[in-house]
């Protein structure tokens, strides 16, 4: 019988093979791919190539990821943006922290270089972690207008009058058409993608959010017996969330992510603040909306 430092469950490569450890004999290893299919590997076969364990000495896997961006996007910029993205990602463990380096510029193409580092708990979770954090990037490179190369047409943006209607169709804000025209100047529509966090309890927003379409949910932490639980409500189009930015410039601890593709208007809290002054009825009535939610949760 021969001894290799893997076992039944370990996920290994072999030459080009590479897959789930089912069966360990005298004659053969049996590999099951991630395409399911069985491969046999004979042991004389196997002593004479070098393999990969992913599962030793522990299960824990770092991945890397390249990705590029048009030359002319501050590096900071996209390396603070992507960090967000990526430490958002239940599949990728916040302990080692992901990083993201500059690898470099390429002047013919003018575009520059990024390396994603991150780890997962389990090789077997790779494809899961890296289709959702592609599909965030997508989301968040057309919010914040990152683009691929210089010469790729910016994102297309929607006229003020257009989001104006859009906003008044909702009847978010019971005021009169000069009031929410002022608003929609300092408003905008952006999209999220399944899973992704639109808030966290660990920053302050500075967006006042209203959902155009798509499902989110509202997370936040109640006490309950002493113990700490989680509360949800399950949020869709026109509820807004955001408020507590608003009106007290923090974050009580909510967390709002995204359960199916979600567009929503933003607005600056700024200019949901001076609505409000010129306004004060309307404070109350979104406050009441909150403590219904709260009280239903």
């Amino acid at each position: 019988m021969h001894y290799y430092p893997f076992r039944v469950g370990d996920w290994i490569c072999i030459g080009e093979v590479e897959g789930q450890v089912k069966s360990v004999d005298w004659r053969a290893v049996s590999l099951q791919t991630e395409d399911e299919y069985l491969v046999m590997i004979p042991n004389a076969v196997i002593a004479k190539q070098e393999f990969k364990n992913f599962s030793k000495p522990t299960p824990r896997h770092r991945m890397n990821v390249k990705i590029k961006f048009s030359i002319e996007h501050p590096p900071n910029q996209v390396i603070r943006t992507l960090l967000v993205v990526v430490s958002n990602i239940p599949e990728i463990l916040k302990n080692p922290k992901p990083d993201i380096l500059l690898l470099g510029y390429n002047s013919e193409e003018l575009l520059a270089c990024y390396e994603i580092y991150y780890f997962i708990s389990n090789y077997e979770n790779k494809d899961d972690a890296y289709k959702l954090l592609m599909s965030q990037i997508w989301y968040v490179s057309r919010r914040e207008n990152f683009r691929v190369h210089p010469e790729q047409p910016i994102y297309p943006v929607i006229t003020t009058e257009q989001l104006f209607e859009k906003l008044k169709m909702l009847h978010v804000f019971d005021v009169r058409d000069d009031d929410l025209r002022q608003l929609v100047q300092n408003a905008k529509l952006e999209d999220y993608g399944v899973q992704e966090f639109i808030l966290t309890k660990n920053i302050t927003s500075t967006q006042f959010f209203i959902i155009m379409n798509g499902i989110a949910e509202q997370r936040y932490e109640i006490t309950v017996d002493k113990n700490q639980q989680t509360a949800t409500y399950r949020l869709t189009t026109g509820d807004f969330f955001g408020f507590s930015g608003m009106v007290s410039n923090e974050n009580r601890g909510e967390n709002v992510v995204a359960i199916t593709d979600l567009t929503v208007i933003t607005i600056t809290i700024e200019a949901i603040r001076k609505m409000l002054q010129r306004n004060p009825q309307l404070a109350d009535c979104l406050e009441n909306v909150v403590r219904a939610r709260s009280a239903s949760s």
